[in-house]
């Protein structure tokens, strides 16, 4: 991915793009459809009655040990699976169905991207298909895939510590999580055939030229999503589009009141080009004083997966995300998480 404007001050976001491919969210290889369900908040009793105070800590780090329990994998070797230790903490989680990643410490940067990418049932079949590759990122992969199918409704998270410690150890060291979802993307593209292909886009600079990731710069202050866009064709000609779309947002984030200066994103997308390609949001990866959670599109509503944890999210709770002033805040992760989250991430499907 080409380095963009970070870092730049600024009181208003500079978009740089990539490209993801992504579908529908399935748990189990078979596509969700309207008439199933998940368990929703309304439906879950604490385990635990909170303080007197409706406020509990967010999640970054556990502070406390969790047990651990070994189970063998189906790739070489045993992993570590946790009982999942903040459950009582929260209020309204969703239960059964979506598998939680254990931060350990600072890795909420990957555990967003392998929940967006295990969402992506293209990725996620090809993936699980694999276990011995020549790349160990990619080994690793296809094995916490498996474990985020067979943990499903047991009440366990899993630890992705293999893979955390093969990013950490390469020459490609990444706590962002668009550089993460590069790199990710990059070993998969590289190892699978065919994945590739779900990424890739067509431009043109002094000839025709292929990349699985993107970058593109558009001038500080723009409003939206679509005047960054129109800025973006005006100056370079892209010759293909792909059928899946990311946007990575980079915002001045020390800055204390940012959660206030709006930037504007729609739920439907058009590309002002000759062919006029739609597309449709699906999925948001948001930020907040170093943490990421990820928003998962179903139906009317969305899943907050944050870490180990995963809450259902009423769709026009989304709209928080562009920014907004502390009163116009969902309660769920101001006043219960204690987080003003921000979108980092937008990740758009090609519509018919």
């Amino acid at each position: 991915m080409k380095n963009g404007f970070r870092g730049e001050r600024t009181s208003l976001p500079l978009i740089i793009s990539g490209f993801v491919g992504l579908t529908n969210y399935n748990i189990d290889g078979s596509p969700l459809n309207d008439n199933e369900e998940l368990l929703l908040f309304e439906d879950f009793t604490p385990t635990k009655v909170l303080p007197s105070s409706d406020t509990v800590a967010a999640v970054v780090a556990p502070s406390m040990k969790p047990s651990k329990r070994n189970i063998i994998a189906v790739a070489h070797q045993a992993v570590d699976i946790i009982q999942s230790s903040q459950e009582a903490n929260y209020l309204y989680p969703i239960k059964g169905g979506i598998v939680g990643l254990h931060n350990m410490g600072n890795t909420c940067h990957l555990n967003v991207c392998l929940q967006v990418l295990f969402y992506i049932s293209e990725v996620r079949t090809e993936v699980l298909k694999v276990a011995n590759q020549s790349s160990p990122i990619v080994t690793e992969m296809s094995s916490i895939f498996t474990n985020l199918i067979s943990l499903k409704s047991k009440g366990l998270v899993f630890v992705p510590h293999e893979l955390a410690t093969l990013l950490g150890n390469s020459t490609y060291e990444a706590q962002d999580c668009d550089d993460t979802m590069t790199r990710l993307i990059t070993d998969l593209a590289e190892q699978i055939p065919g994945i590739g292909q779900l990424f890739r886009i067509t431009y043109r600079d002094s000839a025709n030229e292929q990349t699985n990731c993107y970058s593109i710069h558009t001038r500080i202050g723009e409003p939206d999503l679509d005047h960054a866009i129109q800025y973006h064709l005006s100056t370079t000609r892209n010759t293909s589009w792909p059928q899946f779309l990311t946007f990575d947002i980079q915002r001045e984030w020390q800055n204390d009141s940012i959660h206030q200066v709006i930037f504007d994103f729609p739920k439907k997308l058009t590309l002002p080009t000759v062919k006029r390609q739609r597309y449709q949001l699906i999925a948001i990866v948001a930020y907040c004083n170093f943490h990421y959670v990820v928003f998962l599109q179903k139906s009317a509503y969305w899943i907050m997966i944050n870490d180990e944890v995963a809450y259902s999210v009423p769709s026009t709770d989304i709209n928080a995300l562009k920014g907004c002033s502390t009163a116009e805040m969902p309660p769920l992760w101001y006043k219960t998480l204690e987080h003003k989250w921000l979108a980092k991430m937008l990740i758009y499907r090609m519509v018919q």
